[in-house]
């Protein structure tokens, strides 16, 4: 039981300890805070249910100061209403698995699981336990929402839930509650239209807070939002990091998105400015495993909520996501044909690049 309190999170959800001298330095100023949030989570917990109904500000604050590990499993089902879902629910996710499936989205799911945390000791374990949970919820889920199916991405997002909850059931009903609740509509879908619109309004919003970087190309932006946003920073962010994100994209919503994205420009603003080239410019928005300021979850959070820069209020969002018929811009008037053909070209351009 010593042994387990003093696992660090990497170590819970199955991932190596980077052994370098900013992590290092982390961990060790790190402790005391995370040690001081579980005691007030502690008691917390004891006077609310973190249900949906239970949002006030006080557990928006507490959210955004990072859920202790051991409560996530709890409070990510709890504030999503993925418990209530599966509750309501008895027996359909082991109905959808005996359902007659398409073989080509087989084939693809059994593909993409092979790709998926390799470097994770649960997914690389010889038992092969976590990979099969994964199988039977990508496998389900293409079942419940037909018109969806399977796509290329759900992998890493499936199977970070399955990190953090552990129980088979449990990351399924948590799993369509994100993809059909929390993100837009057709995020994941084959045409993906509502992640090419968060992309574009991704590069709006940054020209209007940093336009002095905004003289990149849509295919370039494109190049660094899409691997962002289609993974919810899965592989892209250290997982501490990552998992503190995820606290606050499961109880606030899909805005926490663009707020990290800026949050990283604001960091990277000046790298960005001062590129050249198309390899100069994907080299200033990557490699945030090492640095500290990413790195140190606390302080990046504290960028995200609190500088001005990364501030976005939902009339923003939807004045950019719904804009007047008379004011139509390149958002709206970008055949579908051509978005499709860029969110290829992206996904084989990131692949090649990462």
């Amino acid at each position: 039981m010593k042994h387990e309190r003093r696992q660090k999170i990497e170590e819970k959800v199955g991932f190596e300890i980077p052994r370098t001298e900013v992590h290092r330095q982390f961990e060790k100023s790190y402790k005391a805070v995370r040690e001081r949030r579980l005691k007030r989570w502690d008691d917390l917990l004891k006077f609310y249910r973190m249900t949906p109904e239970d949002k006030t500000p006080k557990i928006k604050r507490f959210m955004r100061k990072g859920v202790p590990h051991k409560y996530r499993p709890y409070v990510w089902m709890t504030v999503t209403n993925a418990q209530t879902r599966m509750n309501n629910s008895i027996g359909l996710y082991k109905n959808l698995l005996t359902k007659e499936k398409d073989v080509k989205i087989l084939e693809q799911i059994e593909l993409d699981i092979s790709r998926t945390f390799p470097d994770n000791r649960f997914f690389r374990d010889d038992s092969k336990q976590d990979k099969k949970k994964l199988y039977n919820i990508l496998v389900a889920y293409s079942e419940y929402n037909k018109g969806v199916g399977y796509c290329q991405g759900m992998n890493y997002v499936a199977g970070l839930i399955i990190l953090v909850l552990r129980d088979e059931e449990k990351s399924f009903w948590l799993l369509v509650c994100l993809l059909n609740e929390i993100l837009p509509e057709s995020y994941f879908s084959k045409t993906m239209e509502g992640l090419l619109t968060d992309c574009d309004i991704l590069k709006q919003l940054i020209v209007n807070r940093f336009p002095d970087v905004g003289e990149h190309d849509q295919d370039q932006w494109n190049l660094v939002s899409v691997k962002w946003l289609v993974c919810l920073y899965i592989d892209v962010l250290p997982i501490q990091t990552t998992l503190r994100i995820w606290d606050c994209l499961l109880y606030e919503g899909h805005k926490v998105i663009f707020r990290v994205a800026l949050a990283l420009f604001g960091i990277r603003s000046e790298r960005v400015r001062d590129s050249k080239n198309l390899p100069d410019f994907v080299d200033a928005l990557n490699h945030f495993h090492q640095d500290k300021r990413v790195v140190n979850c606390h302080h990046f959070m504290s960028i995200v909520f609190d500088e001005k820069f990364s501030k976005l209020s939902q009339e923003e969002l939807d004045e950019l996501r719904n804009p007047d018929k008379n004011n139509n811009d390149d958002l709206q008037t970008k055949p579908k044909r051509a978005k499709s053909i860029l969110i290829h070209q992206c996904a084989t351009r990131v692949k090649a690049l990462s």
